[in-house]
């Protein structure tokens, strides 16, 4: 009701690009303009969005192998769970030497531009991405992918929901180590983020 009075006196023009309910008090102001929320779905955003999903995934590969040498220092990476840091550690630490890893993607990425390929040439980390967005509708989806494919790091956006339920599957698995949410925006892992930090599992936002 605030706004509206505001867009009353004349001074509020533009107010959101998320559309509000029918009984908003806002939704049928003359005032009123909406536009569709494009988010990390136009291209350049996309490009940068997979520049920086580079970055990231060239830092956890030489985390989870002990390439420290190779380790990029040009880029921070935001570990949104280092509050919770259990007692044991996190997984991906210390006791972690591999040089093959999966990743599950259940979202729209573009692999392309992510280029795998260059990370694999310049670490020798072999990569297995599975682009599973189109397998997934609901969370009955999501946990039936996620115990098909086991894989080390869970790359999401928006579309997908961590729940406690969820969560529960992916720390099942020993070798599951990071989840990885490129874009911005973490309130799709909220309801799963203390299970996952409690069992060392990093979460990492770019």
């Amino acid at each position: 009701q605030a706004l509206r009075d505001h867009l009353d006196q004349g001074w509020l023009r533009f107010v959101s690009d998320e559309t509000p309910t029918e009984s908003d008090p806002v939704t049928n102001h003359q005032d009123t303009l909406m536009t569709g929320h494009i988010g990390g779905s136009s291209d350049i955003t996309k490009e940068k969005i997979a520049l920086n999903t580079n970055k990231v995934i060239r830092h956890l590969a030489c985390e989870l192998t002990n390439n420290g040498s190779e380790t990029p220092n040009d880029y921070y990476i935001n570990l949104v769970n280092e509050h919770l840091q259990p007692e044991q550690g996190w997984r991906a630490t210390g006791n972690t030497v591999t040089r093959e890893l999966k990743i599950l993607l259940t979202d729209v990425f573009d692999i392309a531009k992510i280029n795998f390929e260059k990370i694999t040439h310049d670490l020798g980390v072999t990569f297995t991405i599975v682009d599973a967005k189109d397998e997934i509708a609901d969370e009955s989806d999501l946990i039936a992918s996620i115990e098909k494919h086991r894989p080390n790091i869970l790359m999401i956006r928006t579309k997908t929901i961590i729940t406690e339920t969820v969560a529960e599957v992916l720390i099942s698995d020993s070798n599951f180590y990071y989840l990885l949410r490129p874009g911005v925006g973490i309130d799709n892992i909220y309801p799963g983020m203390k299970k996952l930090s409690s069992h060392g599992v990093k979460i990492i936002n770019e």
